[in-house]
């Protein structure tokens, strides 16, 4: 299996949104979708797993079914609550 990496980002736009569509409807499962979010929602002063669980879902969602990871890069802080990483 190939890894391609396709940046899903929370703020769509028509094109993206098309992009996106048309990507993931051509390489089925041919290949791996790198998701990269963003990490800030890890770092947020408030903490809401319910928040961070659903930006990841929106994400997931827009892979159509396509295989994927999801890579939470440049994660230079947490607030020293590492239970952000894993709830």
């Amino acid at each position: 299996m190939l890894w391609l990496k396709l940046h899903i980002s929370t703020v769509d736009t028509d094109a993206t949104i098309y992009l996106i569509k048309e990507a993931t409807a051509n390489i089925g499962n041919k290949y791996v979708l790198s998701l990269k979010l963003n990490p800030a929602i890890l770092a947020a002063e408030n903490w809401n797993s319910d928040v961070a669980g659903q930006e990841l879902e929106e994400a997931l969602k827009k892979t159509n079914g396509c295989a994927a990871e999801v890579i939470m890069k440049d994660i230079s802080t947490c607030r020293r609550q590492p239970h952000r990483l894993y709830e």
